[in-house]
Formats: C-alpha cells, structure tokens, sequence
C-alpha cells in the first residue's frame, strides 16, 4: 500500500510544515513534521496483512541562509547535493564493500534499511542534512527510487539541464 502511505506521508509532512507558519525551519521541526506524518500514517493503516504501509520521503525546506534536506530511505535529492539512500546497497557502497557500478546493478538495491512505516515500535528517524551554499538560480531535485533506477546521476543532471536551457530560451525570446 506504499502509494497510499506516501500520498499521506508527503501530504502531513506539507500541512504540519505550513501550518507552522514560522520564518525559519530547523532540523528538529523536519522531525517533527515526520512525527506527524506517522501518526496520520499510524491511523490510516487500517489493513490486516502482515506488511504495514510504508513509504520513502524526501523533503526540503528554504530558509533565509541555507537549505535543509530531510530523507527516508532510497527517495532523493540530486543536482548541487545528493543524499545517500539508507539502503543495503548504499552502506555497502560507503564501506567499500561493493563499487557504485556493482551497486546500480545490484538485484538488492532495492532492500531498505530505513523507510516510514506504520506500526513501527522505534521511532521513524530521518536525516537530515544542512546546504548554505545553495544560490539563486540552483535547482534541486526530489525524485523517487523510480527514477534512480533508470537513470544514473549523470544522465538525471543532464536532463535537468536540458530542461533548465529550454526554459531560459523561452523566456529570452518571449523578451525579446
């Protein structure tokens, strides 16, 4: 039931953060925006088999002096930053136990070590990571494990960028 769990994940996470309404987020407020979307997660898992809904997350919050990026599990945010997936593959990727080639490939890859999951007895932990040289004009992706998969990082990097030099075109010649 992940795509019910990531539309009530993605949907708490937004409304306790605009709620909010406050000037500056904080690592811990990103928790507590994650806090919440369990709870909600927690009440809707209203199925009986032995999975819980789960989901992975990535989140981002604009401040006035940096970027604070929040994640779950193998979701991401690529471009100028990117986060590294809680996954078996990943950690075996930091540990020099595998290559990132050996680990794109991997038939595991997909095995997660930490995601958003109903009914968890331990506290869902999410990291979070603080960019402050993020400047006007940069893009940041948030993309889902959909799009890792069929793409590496480079070729994500260059589509964006295709897209970014289409975009700018545009606006020059409705300028002119």
């Amino acid at each position: 039931h992940g795509e019910i769990a990531s539309e009530i994940v993605g949907t708490s996470v937004f409304r306790y953060l605009k709620e909010l309404q406050i000037d500056e987020y904080t690592p811990d407020v990103l928790q507590e925006a994650l806090d919440f979307a369990v709870e909600q997660l927690n009440n809707a898992d209203t199925y009986h088999d032995e999975r819980r809904m789960g989901t992975t997350l990535v989140v981002v919050a604009l401040n006035r002096y940096n970027v604070l990026v929040g994640h779950v599990g193998d979701s991401r945010c690529n471009i100028k930053f990117r986060t590294r997936d809680h996954s078996m593959v990943a950690e075996a990727v930091e540990n020099q136990i595998l290559t990132e080639e050996e680990a794109y490939n991997s038939p595991k890859k997909n095995i997660l070590t930490r995601s958003v999951q109903a009914g968890k007895d331990e506290k869902n932990e999410m990291t979070i990571d603080t960019l402050v040289d993020v400047t006007d004009g940069d893009y940041l992706l948030l993309c889902t494990d959909g799009v890792n998969d069929a793409l590496r990082d480079n070729e994500i990097e260059a589509v964006l960028y295709e897209g970014i030099l289409e975009e700018r075109t545009l606006r020059l010649r409705e300028m002119c």
